[in-house]
């Protein structure tokens, strides 16, 4: 994940604005999906959860972030494909749902976060980039551990994972690389923000459906579960904590060296 979240800063704070720029990220279980959707879109200077909240988060993210995955209704998946279509800048979390029968425009970067489960499928993902005569990419993300099961995948097409060349941010050398430390505060003040978004999110989803049974069956609520003024104050100090996290987000990666 920390390598993932260099290489799409490094694309999209490089690019220049008005450049169109769209990313694919390949996983194999939906429960990823859930997890680098928001991470990466409270990187790329989105919260999703606070923009549930609110209408909105203020100032223009790096890029619009939508997760695609079998568990969502055509009509759902059809809305977030219309999304990153029509973002100019984009990044797109999915599974294999994602890659045959979609014809996804200015796609310059196909990452495969894991390994395909076969040499048909990494080609199919693969072939979402350089099409209609475009230029593109595909990154392989694999560590030491991952290289017999990217083998298995990659001899069949006839590449050799010894000949592959690593994104230019990812040589040591590099000033990107330099950048290390910082983002890796970067991916644990995001995981922090979304986690306690999260748990937040379920205990209002909770309370909510609490109140609207209780109202259907005439019946008062406990004054435990009601909102009381220790939870209030909870609710708020947490609240200050997650601002002073996303104040300090927003300015590492501002102050990120990644030209």
């Amino acid at each position: 994940e920390l390598y993932l979240v260099l290489l799409l800063l490094k694309l999209f704070v490089s690019a220049p604005a008005n450049e169109p720029l769209k990313v694919m990220i390949f996983v194999n279980a939906i429960s990823y999906v859930y997890r680098l959707d928001p991470i990466l879109s409270l990187v790329l200077g989105r919260d999703k959860h606070q923009a549930c909240q609110r209408g909105g988060s203020k100032g223009a993210p790096l890029a619009e972030v939508v997760g695609l995955h079998s568990n969502l209704q055509q009509k759902q998946r059809l809305k977030r494909v219309e999304r990153f279509q029509s973002a100019n800048r984009a990044v797109i979390v999915c599974t294999d749902v994602a890659c045959r029968g979609l014809d996804l425009k200015q796609v310059k970067e196909v990452i495969h976060f894991q390994a395909p489960r076969s040499p048909s499928i990494f080609v199919h993902r693969s072939g979402r980039t350089a099409r209609a005569q475009q230029s593109g990419e595909t990154v392989c993300v694999l560590s030491p551990t991952q290289v017999t099961e990217w083998l298995q995948v990659l001899k069949p097409v006839q590449i050799n994972v010894g000949e592959l060349d690593p994104p230019a941010c990812m040589h040591k050398s590099s000033r990107v690389y330099s950048q290390l430390t910082k983002v890796k505060r970067i991916l644990a003040i995001a995981t922090q923000i979304e986690s306690a978004g999260h748990h937040k999110a379920k205990e209002r989803r909770a309370t909510s459906w609490l109140k609207k049974a209780a109202q259907a069956a005439d019946i008062m609520l406990d004054s435990d579960i009601s909102e009381d003024e220790e939870a209030s104050a909870r609710s708020a100090a947490q609240a200050r904590t997650t601002s002073i996290l996303r104040t300090e987000l927003s300015q590492l990666v501002k102050s990120l060296k990644l030209l």
